[in-house]
């Protein structure tokens, strides 16, 4: 992934103690983590996987939108949910949109673009725009 004029690549690691390993992309208080790659899937699954293993522990409260949308990248099938909740890491309630990727070769990757409640819309067109421009990672 390039990241656009402006975004940084940010710190990297593991999702959890054994997850799959993460790379953040910055901008201002803007984030995006691509966590690849991950178990094959169907792209609904991979992102309720995450949603589940991965924003639920982790998260005070957490609202997760009922409506999925379906993504079309140039590499593979995805769906896509947006979340708010309370992070006690953040100090502040958090938005973003999750989504996930399977590609033809059956890996997927998950995208999570985030920042804090009433400013994440100013990054959103550009975390979409890398995630629509992404390259899969095997």
């Amino acid at each position: 992934m390039r990241p656009l004029s402006g975004w940084e690549v940010g710190s990297a690691g593991s999702v959890g103690e054994q997850g799959p390993p993460f790379v953040r992309f910055s901008r201002g208080t803007g984030n995006l983590d691509v966590v690849a790659p991950v178990a094959p899937e169907d792209p609904v699954s991979l992102v309720r996987t995450y949603v589940r293993d991965v924003l639920e522990p982790e998260a005070e409260q957490l609202e997760v939108s009922e409506e999925i949308t379906r993504v079309t990248l140039p590499w593979g099938e995805g769906a896509r949910v947006t979340y708010a909740g309370l992070f006690g890491n953040q100090g502040s309630r958090i938005e973003g949109e999750i989504t996930g990727v399977v590609a033809p070769e059956g890996f997927g990757t998950v995208f999570d673009a985030w920042g804090p409640e009433g400013l994440f819309g100013y990054v959103l067109s550009d975390t979409e725009a890398m995630i629509t421009t992404s390259e899969p990672v095997t």
